[in-house]
């Protein structure tokens, strides 16, 4: 009789969070107070994962008059960094205003944090084929 028991209340267990965890549930077999015990931790880690999640740097080049990379895919909390690899000078622009125009020499680095989801447009002045779009998730 405990065979049957423990069958139903894993069926009921699966349907609520088939979605979510079904086979997660399903891995680790045993008495229905341990699947439950299961699900919560694995909800847990799940809700923990985002949390675990640091804050990247992602290097952007000024280099052969072309922004590298043109495109970008970022997380809120992320730090962006521009670097000028040439011998000219370049004005970094934000077309949204998140900053004030940046000049930078050759070496010269600009750092900024994004804060707030969004697509974004950068371009240096006077340069047409330096531009970028940073999306931020």
């Amino acid at each position: 009789m405990g065979t049957p028991v423990e069958t139903e209340t894993f069926e009921e267990i699966e349907t609520p969070f088939e979605t979510e965890t079904a086979e997660e549930t399903l891995t680790p077999e045993g008495a229905g107070t341990i699947a439950e015990g299961q699900t919560e931790n694995l909800t847990e880690e799940e809700t923990s994962q985002p949390a675990e999640t640091e804050p990247r740097t992602y290097l952007v080049r000024l280099r052969e008059y072309v922004i590298i990379p043109s495109e970008l895919e970022i997380n809120v909390g992320d730090l962006v960094v521009w670097r000028n690899f040439e011998d000219s000078v370049f004005t970094l622009t934000s077309e949204e205003g998140l900053f004030e125009d940046q000049r930078l020499g050759y070496g010269n680095t600009f750092n900024y944090t994004f804060t707030e989801t969004g697509n974004y447009s950068f371009s240096v002045s006077g340069y047409p084929n330096m531009r970028m779009t940073i999306t931020v998730k």
